[in-house]
């Protein structure tokens, strides 16, 4: 398939993917442009195909100007006038905004203009400004603190979502734990309801019964503690996004198992959200899937791994994800040779693309080829170089240069023969694993790629024998 039909393939695939509504589409599809500049006109048809169907759009559409085509004139004309109407649609908010008092009591009026705020929030990301950001700034808790701790996960969901469309999501990991202690601290103190919902609408909001439950001594009422339950698991799901997105693979997967073991919260289980209650306009469940692989195949324990693909729970949420789940149990059986044809013939273009992962994909490939030299050579003790690279199915000249570097950099018990081109490991008896991963840790700031002491310092003590 040429690169012409695979790019109109994998645009294809993001609109069944991601509802036409969604806003990410529009940074998706900017992001194939920069990559490809030559399929402007492509993607320009793209774009004006889901246009109609947002409230705001970005200005980067007004740089397509150029590859409009006749037919299109009047599309892209009514997508011009609502780009530039941006402004005053700012302004306006600012307005409704200014006009609520910091007394804010009743229920309705707090979730107007929270919806305010969240809106006012989006808009000023769509138009790329350094405006800041009310959600950041505690603009909501400020109106009325007891309404806002009901809405903790639910804020904190969209604040995540937020700045992962504005692409800063990473430097704010701390606040996002703290934040989800919280969050949870407060659901542990409301009865469990056991199940989910969804047709109760006994509540009668017209009478104004809600908001008394809002505004009295008591826990919300049921349908609210639900919602911000399933907030509370999304905002679980959506860490391991942020790690991966930190390069943290280790706590991507850390805080992935730790999900498929927790207890269900108020009745609600982290699967069952996944797979039933994800509402998100932002970050996909494919998304999210996806990094927790990619982290597992660098840094994850190869017995944690047998452990983790044999649970329950992991086999409901990759039900759907059948290649995913496949790639893995191959890498855990040693199938190194047909992981890397896939990796090398699918994933690397697939994921070249993709907004999310495409800067990290040549590192986690760095990684993923580390991690199997080191496993594959403590398994068979001694491998010339051409051996290797045919079970590993990577060039000899790339291979060797690699191991070498390891080698070097890394101090690890390997010895390379130049006249054979052999490497052997080494056992050193009676060697201590904390004290290698503590020498390891503290070597990698020599290496060339950067890659960070933690990340490397694990895999490679996961990967020697114990």
């Amino acid at each position: 398939m040429d690169s012409s039909d695979y790019l109109i393939r994998y645009m294809n695939n993001l609109i069944e993917q991601y509802d036409h509504s969604s806003p990410i589409m529009f940074l998706r599809l900017n992001h194939i442009r920069l990559l490809s500049p030559e399929k402007s006109g492509e993607i320009l048809k793209f774009i004006l195909l889901i246009a109609g169907k947002h409230e705001f759009l970005p200005p980067f559409i007004l740089e397509l100007q150029r590859y409009v085509g006749p037919e299109d004139e009047e599309k892209f004309k009514q997508v011009m006038n609502k780009i530039n109407g941006n402004s005053d649609l700012l302004v306006q908010l600012d307005r409704k905004i200014e006009r609520y008092e910091t007394n804010v009591s009743g229920l309705n009026s707090f979730l107007n203009l929270r919806e305010l705020i969240l809106k006012r929030d989006y808009l000023t990301s769509i138009m790329a400004i350094n405006a800041e950001s009310y959600l950041l700034s505690g603009l909501i808790s400020s109106y009325n603190t007891r309404l806002w701790k009901e809405f903790v996960a639910q804020d904190l969901e969209a604040f995540i979502l937020f700045f992962t469309y504005q692409g800063k999501i990473s430097k704010y990991i701390p606040f996002v734990t703290k934040k989800l202690t919280a969050a949870k601290y407060t659901l542990l103190e409301v009865p469990s309801t056991d199940t989910i919902d969804e047709e109760d609408d006994s509540e009668d909001t017209s009478s104004g019964k809600t908001e008394q439950l809002y505004m009295s001594d008591s826990r919300p009422f049921k349908k609210s503690q639900q919602t911000e339950t399933i907030a509370y698991w999304r905002c679980r799901w959506l860490l391991s996004f942020i790690y991966f997105s930190n390069q943290d693979y280790i706590d991507c997967c850390k805080n992935f198992v730790d999900m498929l073991q927790s207890e269900p919260l108020q009745g609600i289980s982290a699967i069952e959200v996944f797979n039933d209650h994800w509402q998100n306009d932002i970050v996909s469940k494919n998304d999210v899937l996806q990094m927790i692989i990619l982290s597992m195949l660098v840094a994850q324990p190869i017995n944690e791994i047998f452990d983790v693909i044999s649970m329950d729970k992991f086999q409901l949420v990759f039900s759907k994800q059948p290649e995913l789940h496949n790639f893995l149990e191959h890498f855990t059986n040693a199938a190194f040779q047909s992981c890397n044809k896939i990796w090398s013939e699918e994933w690397l273009r697939y994921f070249q693309l993709d907004l999310f992962i495409s800067k990290k994909i040549d590192r986690l490939s760095l990684l993923f080829r580390f991690r199997q030299y080191l496993i594959y050579l403590s398994m068979v003790q001694r491998a010339s170089t051409l051996h290797l690279a045919t079970r590993l199915a990577i060039d000899e000249p790339q291979l060797k240069l690699e191991i070498l570097q390891l080698i070097h950099l890394l101090g690890l018990n390997f010895q390379f023969d130049y006249e054979t081109s052999t490497i052997s490991y080494v056992c050193i008896e009676n060697q201590n694993q904390n004290e290698l991963l503590e020498e390891l840790i503290k070597t990698t700031n020599e290496i060339d790629d950067d890659l960070r002491g933690v990340e490397v310092g694990t895999m490679v003590y996961n990967s020697l024998p114990l």
